[in-house]
C-alpha cells in the first residue's frame, strides 16, 4: 500500500514502537547496536538503489534521540567484546537468509572486498566519514547560496525559480536543498522544465510543492489544522485572535470618512448585519456579489481570476452574516453589504497581518 519491502515497514513500526517505549519511561534517548558492517551495508544497498551524495554518509550517527554509539566497531568486535564478558544475545533467524539485498551483501559482496582490501573496515569508516564532513560542508554552502532566494512564513517557503535559473548548477543546488523534504533528483529536474502550469504540483512522504510562477512552494503534507470549523463574532466583539488578528471598530457615517482601497480592510455597513456572525474557511459552492458587479459569482471562479495559488486558497477564510458571504477576507469585500449615501454606521474590520 506505501511501496515498502517487508524490511524497510518493519524498520518504521520498529522505530515507532522505540519512540512510544521512550516517551512512556520518559527517556531522553534510545541506543541502538548498529556496527559498521551494517553501516558498510547501507552504503552499498544506497548505491544499488541509486543515491546522491546523502546516501554514502551511511547511517547517521544520531537521528533526534535514536544514538548508535557502536558504529565504529564491527560486528566481530562485538561478538568478541560479549563472549569475553559472558554478554548473551538474540539473533533474528532472518539474518542467515539471502532472500534479502542487505544479507546477500553481508554474505558475499563483503567478503570479497575483504579478501580484495584486507584493511577494508578502516578504509570504509575513514571514507564515510570523509563523506560524511563534506555533506555537512556542502548542506551549510547550499543554505548560503539558497538564502536570498527562499521566502519563508509560519507554515511554507517559496523559492524564486526565475532567480534560481540564474545561478549556475541550478538543478543541482535545488536538488540538495529540497532532498531534505523527500524530493528527488528527477522530481528536482521537472521542477525547472520550463512551461509549467500555475498549480502543478509534486509530492513526497509528508511534503508537498507547488509550482506557481515564478515561485515553487513547499509546505507539509496533510498539516493538522488545529482551528475550529468556525469563529463566532458578536457584535460587543473589539478583536479576534483566532483564526486571524482582526480588529472591529464602530464609525458613524459622514461624508469626509474615506474607504480605505486595501484589501485587508473592510467597510460594511452595519445595518446590514444580524449579529452573530461567524468566520470560517471557503467551501466549493460558496457564492458571493464581488464588489463593483450585481451578478453572483461562485467563490472558486473568483479565486480563479484573481490567480490565486492552490497552497492559497486552502487558507482563506470568510465572515458570513446569516448564510450571506460577507467578506472575503484580505481579498473582496460582497457588494450587498458596501457603504452607500443611505449608511448610518459602518462597522470597520480590520485585519493585522
Amino acid at each position: 500500500e506505501n511501496n515498502l519491502t517487508i524490511q524497510e515497514a518493519a524498520r518504521i513500526l520498529r522505530y515507532r514502537y522505540f519512540d512510544e517505549v521512550a516517551t512512556q519511561q520518559k527517556c531522553s534517548f534510545v541506543l541502538t547496536a548498529h556496527h559498521l558492517d551494517d553501516n558498510i551495508e547501507t552504503v552499498f544497498l544506497n548505491l544499488i538503489r541509486g543515491t546522491g551524495i546523502k546516501g554514502l554518509c551511511g547511517i547517521p550517527m544520531q537521528n533526534n534521540r535514536i544514538v548508535r554509539p557502536l558504529l565504529f566497531a564491527t560486528r566481530k568486535q562485538i561478538e568478541q567484546y560479549a563472549h569475553e564478558n559472558a554478554l548473551n544475545w538474540r539473533e533474528d533467524s532472518s539474518n542467515q537468509s539471502d532472500k534479502y539485498t542487505r544479507n546477500r551483501i553481508r554474505h558475499h559482496l563483503l567478503p570479497v572486498l575483504h579478501e580484495i582490501q584486507p584493511d577494508m573496515y578502516n578504509v570504509f569508516y575513514q571514507n564515510i566519514q570523509h563523506i560524511s564532513s563534506s555533506y555537512r560542508l556542502l548542506e551549510e554552502l547550499v543554505k548560503e547560496k539558497m538564502l536570498p532566494l527562499i521566502r519563508e512564513n509560519e507554515n511554507s517557503l517559496s523559492i524564486s525559480l526565475d532567480e534560481l535559473k540564474k545561478m549556475p548548477q541550478a538543478t543541482l543546488l535545488l536538488y540538495h536543498y529540497i532532498q531534505a523534504f523527500g524530493f528527488n533528483l528527477t522530481q528536482t529536474q521537472q521542477i525547472l522544465e520550463q512551461n509549467h502550469q500555475n498549480g502543478k504540483t509534486f509530492t513526497t512522504n509528508n511534503y508537498k510543492a507547488f509550482i506557481y510562477q515564478p515561485y515553487l512552494t513547499i509546505l507539509k503534507k496533510d498539516t493538522p489544522n488545529n482551528f475550529k470549523p468556525y469563529y463566532v463574532i458578536e457584535e460587543n466583539t473589539l478583536e479576534l485572535l483566532e483564526p486571524m488578528h482582526l480588529v472591529f471598530n464602530t464609525l458613524t457615517f459622514n461624508e469626509s470618512i474615506k474607504i480605505p482601497n486595501q484589501p485587508h480592510v473592510a467597510f460594511i455597513d452595519f445595518a446590514r448585519l444580524s449579529f452573530p456572525l461567524s468566520i470560517r474557511k471557503w467551501k466549493k459552492g460558496d457564492v458571493f456579489y464581488p464588489l463593483g458587479m450585481n451578478k453572483r459569482k461562485k467563490i472558486s471562479d473568483f479565486l480563479i481570476d484573481q490567480k490565486i495559488p492552490l497552497y492559497e486558497k486552502e487558507n482563506i477564510w470568510v465572515l458570513e452574516n446569516k448564510g450571506d458571504i460577507v467578506w472575503i477576507i484580505g481579498y473582496r469585500l460582497d457588494n450587498r453589504y458596501k457603504i452607500t449615501s443611505d449608511t448610518k454606521q459602518i462597522w470597520c474590520i480590520e485585519w493585522k497581518k
